[in-house]
């Protein structure tokens, strides 16, 4: 209960033994946790180390693979120009049939796999990365008037 000191002053006591970790007015700042893995994409052929988020993880682990999950998700999901640039780079191996240029017998297994993600060059063409407008910084314009 608050209490009036003889200043004016309003005082709360807190009972003894408590403690108050988050009080009024101190908000709560949610940070995603990051945390850096190493991914396999089965149709560059290569092993990348990319910092992700808990449910990216989740999710590529739903979606049965970092190839299922950046070729599922559409481009506003993603939200990420590396993820844009890892899908645009899929989407031409696969249309174009450059992966495992050695190994045919892989390269058809993985076609195969894969074959429902296959849309026209032109469409693959088309799409671009993404690019993060950098916001201008905000500037003040002070009006003063005399009457």
């Amino acid at each position: 209960m608050p209490s009036c000191s003889p200043a004016g002053i309003l005082t709360q006591h807190q009972p003894p033994g408590t403690s108050v970790l988050w009080g009024r007015g101190i908000p709560k700042i949610w940070r995603p946790y990051l945390t850096k893995r190493v991914l396999y994409s089965e149709v560059l052929d290569k092993y990348f180390e990319i910092q992700v988020t808990l449910r990216t993880l989740d999710l590529i682990d739903e979606a049965y693979g970092l190839d299922h999950y950046i070729l599922k998700t559409s481009e506003v999901d993603l939200n990420s120009q590396l993820a844009m640039q890892l899908k645009r780079e899929m989407l031409l191996a696969l249309v174009q049939k450059t992966l495992y240029p050695e190994d045919p017998v892989t390269r058809e297994k993985v076609l195969k796999k894969y074959k429902q993600y296959l849309i026209p060059v032109s469409a693959v063409m088309e799409t671009r990365e993404i690019t993060r407008k950098v916001p201008s910084p905000i500037t003040c314009q002070i009006v003063l008037f005399s009457t």
